[in-house]
């Protein structure tokens, strides 16, 4: 239902791969499934959607529950009522998620580290990062327990850019969504206006 003049697909090949499996590399099929993927940025208009979920509730959504407790103590994955298993949060919470380099001439260099901190109550871990080629990236490679920080540090190369523009960093985390069980994705960004 969208004009085909409104679509503008663009085929990156191994250009733009999440993990190190290019051709020749020896990797498995989840490792190659990550990089065969299709991401959709939007370019102009309204810069989000929404989208709705509903969920069909069962008729008796509180079965009786059990006088039984459990063999070997309490179950630290249960709430306090006992009833259900509390899924694990996974929450980064970033300085700063969009940063301004403001003016940059051709050619210039620029650099930030976006520093975050597990806010969840899983112990997260980095799996990989990526951006476009002008941006070099490198980020905290050990587990991060809760409560503890992490950063990623992306350096910015204009010497092929010939306009402003906002630049996309995509953080793939190792730690799964419960409900999708698709690798947990955050995004920051940094953007500049390139100068003569």
């Amino acid at each position: 239902g969208i004009s085909e003049s409104r679509v503008q697909p663009v085929g990156y090949g191994e250009t733009v791969i999440l993990n190190e499996c290019k051709n020749g590399t020896k990797c498995t099929d989840e490792q190659h499934r990550l990089n065969r993927r299709t991401e959709f940025k939007i370019i102009s208009g309204p810069t989000s959607i929404v989208i709705k979920k509903m969920v069909k509730k069962k008729a008796d959504s509180n079965p009786p529950q059990s006088d039984k407790k459990p063999k070997g103590g309490p179950n630290p994955n249960l709430s306090k009522a006992g009833d259900s298993v509390k899924p694990k949060v996974v929450t980064l919470a970033f300085d700063k998620k969009m940063v301004d380099f403001g003016k940059i001439k051709k050619g210039e260099k620029r650099e930030h580290i976006f520093q975050f901190t597990n806010k969840g109550d899983e112990t997260v871990e980095i799996e990989m990062c990526s951006a476009c080629e002008c941006t070099t990236l490198e980020w905290t490679r050990l587990p991060i327990l809760p409560g503890k920080m992490g950063q990623i540090q992306a350096i910015f190369d204009s010497k092929d850019k010939d306009a402003s523009e906002t630049i996309d960093i995509t953080i793939i985390l190792k730690n799964t969504d419960p409900v999708l069980h698709y690798p947990v994705v955050e995004e920051v960004k940094f953007k500049y206006e390139l100068v003569k």
